[in-house]
């Protein structure tokens, strides 16, 4: 029970039940559906962008891809906003789509990498959805000088789109190979590809030279990468209730790919089931982890 002298405080934070996701690798890399495009009073953004930024900012990344990231995930309670405070910043592009938001931005930690190069790509697939595009950067690690490369990207999403998902999976396949031609550093790109592994769009990936992490990396989970919506309770202005993924991963729709990654070593594909992260969005984050050697 909740009484009347209940508040938030607003500073939760999971670092606690994050640690069993430990790195194991040099490098992490992880993407994530926020839930941005949805009916507002169903599902409220506030708690939504902290959870899920607070989710993030526990599993601490280097380098991250955010979907559906909507005007009211970029407002007053803004998940870019509570990222920043903790140093991971936008890669900056300028997108063109037709509200001139990025809905598929590119994070990293700014005190740990710059960018060398970056940009956005709306997909020309003729689903007409000014969200479905990628954004793409090419990172320097301040240390080393090791570089790689990650987009983070969102495929045409209704039933009926598997033409169009086939174009998107040809144009970042394009990208890949444009980036590869001019920096020849690995390249990593992923995000809610609203496809199956099994997937005519995903296969046609594979069959041109991408390598689906999940299934090279040593250690993975198993597990379906959505799950049913967050239950907001709007007598206590909180979310109480969230689902589990219910399947394995041959049911997922958000993957992550390889491509050019002959130095990489990958170690660890894990769909995170934080509690936080549950709260957040209707997708859980996916986390690689890879060594470059």
């Amino acid at each position: 029970e909740i009484g009347a002298d209940f508040t938030l405080s607003g500073e939760g934070a999971p670092e606690e039940e994050a640690k069993y996701v430990e790195h194991s690798g040099e490098y992490r890399v992880m993407f994530f559906n926020v839930l941005g495009g949805c009916d507002k009073t169903l599902y409220p953004h506030p708690q939504r962008n902290q959870t899920a930024a607070e989710s993030l900012i526990a599993l601490t990344p280097d380098v991250f891809g955010i979907q559906e990231c909507s005007p009211d995930v970029r407002g007053g309670d803004s998940l870019i906003t509570t990222l920043a405070s903790a140093g991971y910043i936008e890669v900056s592009v300028t997108p063109n789509n037709s509200n001139k938001t990025n809905y598929t931005p590119l994070l990293y930690n700014k005190n740990k990498f710059k960018v060398i190069d970056c940009g956005y790509h709306l997909y020309d697939d003729g689903a007409n959805d000014k969200s479905k595009s990628i954004t793409w950067g090419v990172f320097e690690d301040l240390g080393n000088g090791k570089r790689f490369a990650v987009m983070s990207t969102h495929f045409a999403w209704k039933s009926d789109a598997e033409p169009s998902r086939i174009k998107d999976a040809e144009q970042i396949l394009a990208l890949n190979v444009q980036i590869k031609e001019k920096y020849n550093c690995p390249i990593i790109s992923g995000g809610d590809l609203n496809c199956r592994a099994d997937s005519e769009p995903f296969l046609n990936m594979l069959a041109s030279g991408m390598q689906d992490l999940w299934t090279v990396s040593p250690v993975k989970e198993d597990l379906k990468t959505t799950h049913a919506y967050p239950t907001w309770n709007s007598d206590a202005d909180l979310y109480f209730e969230y689902a589990t993924p219910n399947g394995g991963y041959s049911a997922a729709i958000d993957h992550a790919v390889l491509y050019n990654g002959e130095k990489v070593t990958p170690k660890l594909f894990n769909v995170i089931t934080l509690k936080y992260a549950l709260l957040a969005a209707d997708h859980c984050p996916l986390v690689v982890d890879f060594d470059i050697n």
